[in-house]
């Protein structure tokens, strides 16, 4: 198949927020490792508009209520994350748009919602909303593409250069974690819900052990002698930021594991080439050195852009099972699985036929759309 039905489009939020309404909510159906709250706090910081965001749950209600009106006063954008935890308060909240929205609203106003797909919400509030949803890419290179593309510069750093090879290996070990769920229990022994915020989290220490500037100055304890505390930062890693999430013991010594292989002196300050368990066989490896880069302007060295393209975009389209430690036969049965789940989706959206039907291609209504699109399709031509 071509890139076209391979690469996955990503959801640009400038384009989304041109074509909204002060009067019309967006609604975020979330996805499994997929975490709105950065990019649009981003895009807010970029328009110098106030982002105001609340988790909603037991005892939000009222402070929902009341960022709500100040915001539709003063123009901010207000993101109230994880309706379905307050379903009960949906209808409540739909009375409040109303009414709002019968009186000028600012033009700079909106209100933005996430959800999980729960059967009980609100069915009208759905139908005047924007929906939008951002299903995980599949494949180490997309999913390092789309954790590169949302980055508009790296942290001001003392050892920058080691820090942007460090955020290459994290990106990596976050891929890794992720494309692990579809190998099932043998990808990981329990589901867990790694997201974008583990990963961030991830990188502000990464920026702080290698001396972080604030406020335009070098950081206070680190500089480019200074070693770095590699032990300190594979344990925080592995046991306290993404292990936190980790219940099983086994799936816990895979995360160390993964974590002492990537983040290393030998890998990171050293010029190595980082080789997986088994891809020796397949001659070659995913380089964590800036090959292609030898005098860079320095008015690009915060620019992610300038640094991933030529590695990210070479990354092979389809990973072999090799690169997460798995056999062949793991990839087939996870394919497997992958069709199944695809062809139950299809049909569960297929129509039940009724009775007194022919029972024909045409009797359904898919069936006679299809029918009458094949009679519309002209015949190929033969260009050559």
């Amino acid at each position: 198949m071509k890139k076209d039905f391979i690469e996955n489009k990503p959801t640009i939020l400038k384009e989304v927020f041109e074509e909204s309404k002060p009067t019309e909510p967006i609604i975020f159906v979330l996805s499994p490792g997929v975490d709105p709250t950065e990019p649009l706090k981003k895009l807010a910081d970029e328009r110098q508009v106030q982002f105001e965001s609340i988790s909603m749950g037991r005892g939000q209600s009222e402070r929902a209520k009341r960022i709500l009106t100040e915001g539709a006063e003063n123009g901010n954008w207000i993101f109230l994350a994880n309706c379905h935890l307050s379903i009960a308060l949906l209808p409540e909240l739909e009375s409040i748009i109303d009414h709002l929205f019968k009186h000028e609203v600012n033009p700079d106003f909106r209100l933005i919602l996430s959800a999980n797909p729960h059967p009980q919400f609100s069915i009208s509030l759905l139908q005047r909303s924007t929906k939008i949803t951002q299903e995980p890419p599949k494949g180490i290179k997309a999913n390092m593409l789309r954790l590169y593309s949302s980055k508009s510069e790296f942290t001001m750093v003392d050892q920058q250069r080691n820090f942007r090879k460090a955020v290459y290996g994290l990106s990596w070990f976050h891929t890794i974690l992720i494309e692990r769920k579809k190998f099932k229990s043998l990808g990981w022994n329990v589901s867990y819900s790694f997201n974008d915020s583990d990963y961030t989290v991830c990188e502000d220490l990464l920026a702080m052990y290698m001396g972080m500037h604030k406020d335009g100055k070098t950081g206070e304890r680190y500089n480019k002698k200074t070693p770095i505390p590699w032990p300190a930062i594979q344990y925080l890693i592995a046991e306290a930021y993404y292990g936190g999430r980790v219940t099983d013991e086994r799936d816990r010594r895979l995360l160390i594991c993964y974590a002492k292989e990537i983040f290393n002196e030998n890998l990171i300050v050293a010029n190595e080439t980082w080789k997986p368990y088994g891809t020796e066989e397949l001659g070659y490896g995913y380089p964590i050195e800036e090959q292609n880069i030898r005098h860079p302007d320095p008015s690009q060295l915060l620019t992610p852009d300038y640094f991933y393209k030529d590695i990210v975009t070479k990354l092979p389209d389809i990973d072999p099972p090799l690169a997460y430690g798995q056999y062949i036969n793991a990839e087939i049965t996870s394919q497997i699985l992958d069709s199944q789940e695809l062809l139950d989706s299809v049909l569960s959206l297929t129509p039940q036929k009724g009775g007194g039907g022919d029972g024909g291609e045409g009797s359904s209504g898919d069936g006679r759309l299809i029918v009458d699109l094949k009679e519309r399709v002209p015949e190929m031509i033969d260009i050559w």
